[in-house]
């Protein structure tokens, strides 16, 4: 077996893209779930022209949790629009709503005032 193995370096999906090999091994966990998605399979499975070994830990939930998670970053702000439209929905039924607060107020008898003397 060694003597088949040439030099054997070690990449991770982002490091190989725009590289090619002839052929290479792959390890993937379906509990990475960052890790997990179609982008980051697709750079491993693609890298490779001849042949791919791929080991996983559980082939079907590495399959669910990569038909599942697309690996498009989403913004802070459409987070909170999805899961505005999802509570509007009535999808967060499980959740009680967040009931008003009152910004706090600055306790004007510890203040202490700072000027920078320009």
């Amino acid at each position: 077996m060694l003597r088949r193995l040439d030099l054997a370096y070690a990449l991770n999906a982002h490091m190989a893209q725009g590289l090619t090999s002839d052929r290479g091994i792959a390890v993937m966990d379906s509990r990475e779930r960052n890790l997990a998605n179609q982008q980051t399979f697709l750079v491993t499975i693609t890298r490779l022209r001849d042949g791919l070994t791929l080991y996983v830990d559980n082939a079907g939930k590495l399959e669910a949790a990569v038909e599942r998670n697309a690996g498009m970053k989403r913004s802070a702000l459409e987070t909170v629009d999805l899961l505005r439209d999802a509570a509007a929905k009535g999808q967060a039924k499980d959740r009680a709503p967040a009931p008003e607060r009152k910004p706090p107020e600055l306790d004007r008898s510890i203040a202490k005032p700072f000027e920078i003397g320009i």
